[in-house]
């Protein structure tokens, strides 16, 4: 099996909450290792799992005890179920 975890379009794609981080991923080459992985384990017959950070719209279920959270609560980009955001890059 292979893992990916937070490999969603609002994390590191075009429109990331995390611009920098995003740019970070493309210029590094991480995201494109990450699809060549994918890629071959697709073909390989390996099971592929993506793990997203997603919340509900309305809030409830999200935990509120770090700074992070409370921080991400304010970013331009949310990543609420059923949008873009959560959905693989």
């Amino acid at each position: 099996m292979l893992l990916t975890v937070e490999c969603q379009r609002g994390v590191v794609g075009p429109e990331s909450a995390l611009p920098e981080l995003a740019d970070a991923a493309r210029r590094s080459g991480a995201l494109d290792r990450v699809a060549r992985l994918v890629s071959g384990a697709h073909a390989a017959g390996v099971q592929v799992l993506h793990a997203v950070a997603e919340r509900r719209p309305d809030g409830r279920g999200a935990n509120r005890n770090a700074r992070l959270f409370r921080a991400a609560e304010r970013l331009p980009v949310q990543q609420l179920t059923g949008t873009a955001a959560v959905r693989i890059a």
